[in-house]
């Protein structure tokens, strides 16, 4: 029997499921995420009716997000970047390294934005944040962008405390604070402050106009 031991092993949870794709224009980086299992799940789990679009295209942000990015930087410095989300983020599984890849998007000046064939969660709204300009482009036609469930937040936890059982002078607060005073200026902590009350961690919140509004969240929306 082959067996396989790795004393890093318990780091792969947070490598991160998404591929990163560029696409060049003569005046504009556009890159684009995808599920790296995308293919895997299309193939193997077609027919399997528990498995919704939203779960094919479903993806993960990690350390490899940030590898891919920095790679994308380093080839295409100085150019114009926007990063589309174009499948669904789940999240990510390692917030300290999806923070470095946000101040990796807003050095660089780039533009973020959630295509009609994407969604942000949790981390992956944290990293649409770090846009100079950020972008929804609606699903669907509706006044009330929280129907399309694009943009989405939730609080968190750690083993068995909620985020807010903790002291707000515990770093892991002190952290993302500072991460989306970055990001918002001076609404950054009322909207780090505001996804703790949004939903529990096991829940989710999509993002209302009003609220996006109230945090300048949302650049521009659209529908096409």
């Amino acid at each position: 029997m082959l067996t396989y031991e790795n004393d890093k092993i318990e780091y792969l949870p947070v490598i991160g499921s998404t591929l990163l794709t560029v696409e060049y224009y003569s005046d504009q980086i556009d890159i684009l995420t995808s599920s790296v299992f995308k293919d895997f799940y299309n193939e193997f789990l077609k027919d399997n009716q528990d498995i919704t679009e939203c779960d094919l295209n479903r993806s993960s942000l990690g350390l490899t997000t940030y590898q891919q990015l920095s790679d994308i930087v380093r080839d295409y410095y100085g150019q114009n970047m926007l990063l589309k989300f174009d499948n669904h983020i789940g999240g990510s599984m390692d917030d300290d390294i999806n923070m470095y890849t946000g101040l990796m998007i807003r050095n660089n000046h780039m533009g973020t934005m959630v295509t009609r064939n994407g969604s942000v969660f949790s981390g992956g709204t944290d990293l649409f944040t770090a846009g100079e300009e950020r972008i929804l482009e609606l699903s669907q036609p509706v006044s009330s962008i929280e129907l399309t469930k694009q943009v989405g937040v939730h609080s968190w936890a750690e083993d068995d405390k909620t985020a807010k059982e903790f002291p707000f002078t515990d770093l892991s607060h002190r952290k993302q604070a500072t991460y989306f005073a970055k990001m918002l200026g001076n609404k950054g902590v009322d909207f780090y402050l505001y996804t703790l009350d949004s939903a529990p961690a096991s829940g989710e919140h999509w993002v209302t106009n009003d609220e996006s509004a109230k945090y300048g969240l949302i650049s521009a929306s659209y529908y096409e």
